[in-house]
């Protein structure tokens, strides 16, 4: 199959944006798309983020949006702002990247973002994580199509050498950028990018590398879809405020669906993009099998919280003071603390933020909140339900639910973190 053909297996009818570095990989998706009959020029939005990590980065944006215009395909050169990291300099500004790109796609109403990783990226990452310890979930996740903040990500290129994209682009005569990070070898990724050509030379080839990660995928679609069947048998879940877990299912399931359970579970209420170290997962889990009096443990940011029969989760108090504030839209609805979407019905100067103790202790005074919570909900992993303030105080907590007649109402609507 050729290059356009690759993209235009996946390519949807509707608008779709393109994160374009300015490297030849992404130079040569651009030109792609822009050549395709499939979509109009009108439809593609060229995206472009600087870090701001070096000077060189000004030019790069200046190749993109150039090279699309000549293309004529509107494009945007987004900017990350703020202090820039010491350590994980390459994983925060890959978060940070796509944060920004997802924003972007949501506030211009597209739903597919099309990215141009390759081959030698999957490998590259598959090796990184080997070099982790981490588990046949971690090795095989560089999908072709994944979601991300409610974007589809499409990866057309995902089984294709780098090689193929560069004869293509020399062919073309296209204008590309090589980023200096790629060959700073403070990297792990520059590292490997110097080792794994001996491995090649001694037999074991990308082809072969992709054959075996299409089968481990196959046998990770196969245990996520077992992990789902014991889910939806021993999980409930409570409006992404808490979630109640059959302590049975840590007596019945393999290691490896327990180990699943409880990283999708912290997903929910952790900020973060990494799991735990799957040694920590597995010691959480050796705790939960024991009859130790320790009757909660912490762990991602979520609490375990031994209860009869069964495990409560929910949202570590401590870190409710990162849920940052918002002024919440007008029938439209904007992402809140990463679990909720929310909107009101009318305008009010008012914030949307987590109940806390305040809007607890409230609560009980209205006798809407007891000694024991709300609807089997203990009052500690209440404190981090979404609720609608003024300069007078609570005006709505839906989820347990207060409403000042008359008043705005505040809408929420899960985001759906566990699959």
């Amino acid at each position: 199959m050729n290059l356009l053909k690759k993209v235009e297996a996946i390519l949807p009818k509707s608008k779709v944006a393109v994160a374009v570095s300015g490297g030849v990989d992404s130079i040569a998706l651009m030109n792609l798309l822009s050549s395709s009959k499939r979509i109009s020029n009108k439809n593609i939005l060229i995206l472009t983020v600087d870090h701001g990590l070096r000077e060189s980065s000004k030019k790069d944006i200046r190749l993109v949006i150039d090279s699309s215009k000549k293309l004529g395909l509107r494009s945007q050169a987004l900017k990350w702002k703020g202090p820039k990291p010491k350590s994980r300099i390459q994983e925060t500004a890959r978060d940070k990247r796509y944060e920004l790109l997802t924003k972007v796609c949501k506030q211009e109403g597209i739903k597919n973002l099309f990215l141009a990783h390759h081959l030698d990226d999957q490998i590259e990452t598959f090796f990184m994580r080997l070099s982790k310890g981490s588990g046949l979930h971690g090795l095989t996740s560089f999908k072709a199509i994944t979601t991300r903040d409610g974007i589809k990500l499409h990866r057309p290129f995902i089984d294709t050498p780098k090689k193929d994209l560069l004869r293509y682009a020399k062919v073309k005569n296209l204008n590309w950028s090589d980023d200096p990070s790629n060959y700073d070898d403070r990297f792990t990724r520059s590292r490997l990018r110097k080792v794994l050509p001996i491995l090649y030379q001694e037999g074991i080839n990308q082809e072969q590398i992709l054959i075996s990660l299409k089968k481990m995928k196959m046998v990770d679609d196969a245990i996520e879809d077992v992990t789902e069947e014991y889910m939806r048998k021993h999980l409930k879940m409570y409006n992404n405020i808490a979630i109640f877990l059959s302590e049975e299912l840590f007596f019945i399931a393999p290691k490896e669906i327990q180990i699943r359970v409880i990283e999708k579970s912290i997903k929910v209420f952790s900020s973060s993009s990494y799991s735990p170290r799957r040694q920590k997962i597995e010691n959480l889990i050796g705790w939960i099998q024991s009859n130790s009096q320790d009757s909660a443990k912490t762990l991602g940011g979520t609490i375990f919280r031994k209860r009869k029969k069964e495990l409560l989760l929910y949202k570590e108090p401590k870190l409710l003071d990162a849920s940052i504030p918002i002024k919440p839209s007008l029938n439209k609805y904007t992402k809140w603390d990463s679990r909720f979407l929310v909107k009101i019905n009318k305008p009010c100067e008012g914030v949307v933020k987590e109940l806390g103790k305040d809007g607890i202790k409230f609560l009980k005074t209205k006798g809407i909140v007891g000694k024991n919570g709300y609807e089997n909900v203990p009052i500690s992993a209440l404190y981090s339900a979404p609720s609608f303030w003024n300069k007078k105080g609570l005006i709505s907590a839906p989820f347990l639910g207060y409403l000042i007649k008359g008043q705005t109402v505040l809408y929420i609507r899960n985001i759906d973190l566990l699959h």
